[in-house]
């Protein structure tokens, strides 16, 4: 029995660290440098205030995606979008560095950060984008690289001139738009599109992705099973539930795409992941529409709507019923995750 309860314990203790996510950005600024902000919980992580302002990012690391902004609460007219393993993670010189906001590896015009969201990103998926020399690299950066992990929808990226690579079983659309809009190339292989990339879209392979329908009206969001996507109690508040009810034409169940992936009602706020827990049973709500990954969706095959997180909207335990919880969970084809 003794044996036996070693065992679990080493089996409980192993699997936590395999589950486990380490992620981590280390930024700079006038001669010096922040401790390491981490992902916590494995969650989303939210940093309103990060001190500084910084002007340089030291390094990153981890199958995250970090969003920098330039004002406090993730606020502010600049913001952009990085992945791991850039910069020298081993280093102690303060001259490895990447100015902020800056395009591609140059190392001016940037700007200094405020705020910052973490967002931890699925690893089946990842591609490595980098700054060729001929664009007129100019800044001390070392690796003059970063790796976005996926399935994953990726704003703002700063301006990258190549694919250096990607893994394989993956599909990757990159854009010359902060929005995924301008130029566009699918790839599955290193290239060089000749313009920067700046949005992101990666998939698995196996998923035929769907074109997002345009909504040039308000409409209902219908689950396959016919009631509506609806706001619990018609509150237009933040972080007010989102249910499925019967369909009644009310403005708690009209909804449109915006061109930038949001799902947004009629009175004004988008449909939401609620907190910081981007896991299966993670609930929905609506919240004041901004630049979170967590608002961004998109339609793929099967009538399924996925989150940039890689997780799907679901009706708990599939019950057709008034009332019944809409919430995220894994995507698998099941009529629970079907909408119309």
């Amino acid at each position: 029995m003794f044996k036996y309860l070693i065992g679990i314990t080493l089996f409980i203790l192993t699997s936590n660290n395999v589950l486990a996510i380490e992620c981590g950005i280390k930024l700079g600024g006038g001669g010096a440098n922040s401790s390491v902000i981490k992902l916590e919980n494995n969650r989303m992580t939210r940093v309103n205030d990060i001190g500084g302002p910084w002007n340089f990012i030291r390094y990153t690391y981890g199958p995250c995606n970090f969003e920098l902004y330039n004002e406090h609460n993730f606020k502010g007219r600049r913001k952009a979008s990085y992945g791991s393993d850039l910069g020298n993670r081993n280093s102690r010189s303060k001259n490895e560095s990447l100015r902020v906001g800056a395009i591609g590896g140059k190392n001016k015009n940037g700007w200094k950060a405020r705020s910052l969201i973490i967002t931890p990103s699925k690893r089946q998926c990842q591609i490595n984008l980098r700054e060729s020399a001929k664009s007129g690299f100019t800044g001390p950066i070392v690796t003059r690289s970063q790796t976005f992990h996926g399935p994953a929808r990726i704003r703002n990226v700063t301006g990258w001139s190549y694919v250096a690579s990607v893994a394989k079983n993956c599909k990757y659309t990159i854009y010359n738009g902060n929005n995924f809009s301008g130029k566009s190339k699918v790839v599955d292989r290193p290239f060089n599109p000749g313009w920067r990339i700046r949005s992101i879209k990666i998939d698995l392979a196996n998923e035929v992705v769907v074109a997002r329908r345009g909504r040039p009206k308000f409409q209902e969001i219908k689950h396959i099973k016919g009631r509506c996507l609806d706001i619990s109690g018609g509150i237009n508040q933040n972080e007010t539930n989102v249910q499925i009810y019967q369909c009644n034409n009310s403005k708690s169940q009209k909804w449109r795409w915006t061109r930038s992936g949001q799902i947004k009602n009629i009175m004004g706020r988008c449909l939401d992941i609620a907190g910081i827990d981007i896991t299966n049973n993670s609930n929905i709500e609506i919240y004041q529409c901004g630049s979170s990954q967590t608002q961004i969706w998109e339609n793929i095959s099967n009538n399924r709507i996925r989150s940039s997180t890689g997780f799907c909207l679901d009706i708990v335990n599939g019950v057709n019923a008034n009332k019944t919880n809409v919430q995220l969970y894994r995507c698998k084809n099941t009529t629970a995750q079907q909408w119309r």
